[in-house]
């Protein structure tokens, strides 16, 4: 079996949620936690516990944060590839309500410029086993668009990630393999109003593929010139929300790469959303095992 390679951004989460109702300007008391997270390190994560060998692509500070996440990933056998830096490791900061409801963040992934195509093309010889290679939106556009370029014999699969950050994959969205997204990015990347146009103008854009997920609505699968509606299992203890979409993405990419169809592959990846809305994480890990 291929090994599959992942770009992608890591970062440490700090999560403040106030006891009480929050008052600007003033100090809050509360609770405080850290994790380690970014969509590419999730998405290496997930991967690696579902049995892939991963070579993760990611740029880490040389720093108390970066040694953390290398240590983590090396724990799930992952091989990471980091080009040197004397920027600190990418961090996310949110302020949550009483309620748990995100009130302002602030996310410094400057070291994430450092993620070069000259870097990549210096460790070229390690894409060798790869058959599909998964790239995240937490990357910088011109770095996005050459490693698409230079990478164009593999099967690249590309992730939305945001609203803000899906329109990176403009130039790229007919030279991909699979484009996955929720809805409300599919529409901010063809720029229309509701989601039919949105879905059939990524189709006269000239994209392969695509998944499309909605929140507790159908995923809609498109491959070989047909549309599927795939049913998503509607679950009554979900813990957290955070990580679903990257773990749909890490199921999808695995079946894949084991030979399964498009179609088949959603749907594991939607078995394999459902095991991380049931945790705390962000991403599952060898300890859930």
């Amino acid at each position: 079996m291929n090994k599959v390679a992942v770009f992608g951004g890591s970062n440490i989460d700090h999560i403040a949620k106030s006891n009480k109702r929050l008052n600007r300007h003033d100090s809050n008391i509360g609770k405080i936690s850290s994790s380690l997270g970014g969509v590419g390190f999730n998405i290496a994560s997930n991967l690696s516990y579902i049995g892939e060998k991963v070579i993760f692509f990611t740029a880490l500070g040389n720093d108390k944060y970066g040694e953390d996440i290398s240590q983590e990933l090396s724990n799930n056998e992952i091989e990471v590839i980091s080009p040197s830096s004397k920027l600190p490791t990418a961090q996310y900061l949110a302020i949550h309500d009483e309620n748990g409801t995100m009130d302002v963040a602030i996310c410094d992934a400057s070291i994430n410029s450092v993620m070069t195509i000259d870097f990549v093309e210096e460790h070229i010889e390690k894409l060798k086993e790869v058959e599909y290679v998964l790239i995240e939106t937490n990357l910088e556009e011109k770095f996005i668009v050459d490693l698409v370029d230079t990478l164009k014999d593999k099967k690249i699969v590309v992730e939305g990630v945001s609203l803000a950050k899906v329109v990176k994959l403009k130039k790229v969205l007919d030279k991909v393999y699979l484009f996955k997204s929720n809805m409300k990015e599919a529409m901010e990347i063809t720029s229309k109003n509701n989601e039919e146009d949105a879905i059939q103008n990524l189709i006269d854009l000239g994209v392969k593929n695509f998944v499309i997920s909605n929140g507790k609505e159908d995923v809609i699968v498109y491959s070989s010139s047909k549309l599927t509606r795939i049913k998503v299992t509607h679950l009554d203890n979900i813990v957290n929300e955070t990580g679903a979409g990257d773990a749909l993405i890490s199921g999808i990419m695995s079946s894949l790469n084991r030979g399964k169809s498009l179609v088949d592959s959603v749907k594991d990846g939607i078995l394999l959303s459902n095991k991380v809305l049931l945790i705390s994480s962000s991403h599952l890990s060898k300890k859930d095992l």
